[in-house]
């Protein structure tokens, strides 16, 4: 891109991005069929790995994340960095998603434990912040605030203070063509989900 903080027009303008991530949920890679981590992980490591180089060439200061979603699933976590690891490629955070409500197998209650612990295990088997990239409920869930506030309480609770924010994806999607999980009313207001953001 030429515009804003995405490529050299931002750069020259003063513009910068604090994060960028190589790929959006990629649990099993990136780039099918060459990048399918599930049959190529080191192929899906190189691609990360030359997406972290191309980041640091414009933008050395920025930090490069890898973002995998199912926060709740350690097993997948410590198989997607161990084998990015493995073969090389190089990150500087690890992001996540949790759409506890929708965890397979969960409460969203114990979706939220598992990824508090998944976050953790994180920070401490690779020595990386993390962030949750993605975070969101039913806009209509009775527990939707209180969903939301737990997993910003998870974030603020990782280890050394590691976590580096919480993002809700996407807030202001009002059941938009059908997806159910933003955090404003068929109406485009903004529900008490909202409000979990508010306090401290």
């Amino acid at each position: 891109a030429h515009r804003g903080g995405g490529g050299p027009a931002g750069r020259a303008g003063g513009a910068a991005p604090t994060w960028v991530q190589v790929g959006n949920e990629t649990r099993t890679g990136l780039l099918w069929p060459e990048g399918d981590a599930t049959r190529h992980m080191d192929n899906y490591a190189r691609f990360v790995d030359s997406g972290y180089g191309a980041v640091k060439q414009v933008f050395p200061d920025a930090i490069v994340i890898v973002h995998v979603d199912n926060c709740h699933d350690n097993a997948t976590f410590r198989w997607n960095f161990d084998g990015l690891k493995a073969h090389g490629a190089r990150f500087d955070m690890i992001g996540v998603s949790s759409y506890p409500t929708t965890a397979k197998n969960h409460t969203w209650q114990s979706a939220t434990a598992a990824c508090l612990a998944n976050l953790n295990d994180m920070v401490h088997r690779y020595g990386k912040p993390v962030i949750l990239s993605e975070v969101g409920v039913p806009w209509d869930h009775p527990d939707g605030k209180a969903v939301i506030a737990d997993l910003i309480a998870k974030a603020r609770a990782v280890d050394g203070g590691m976590a580096r924010g919480v993002f809700y994806w996407e807030p202001e999607a009002y059941d938009w063509k059908g997806y159910p999980m933003g955090a404003f009313d068929r109406g485009g207001k903004p529900t008490a989900i909202m409000d979990a953001f508010l306090e401290r």
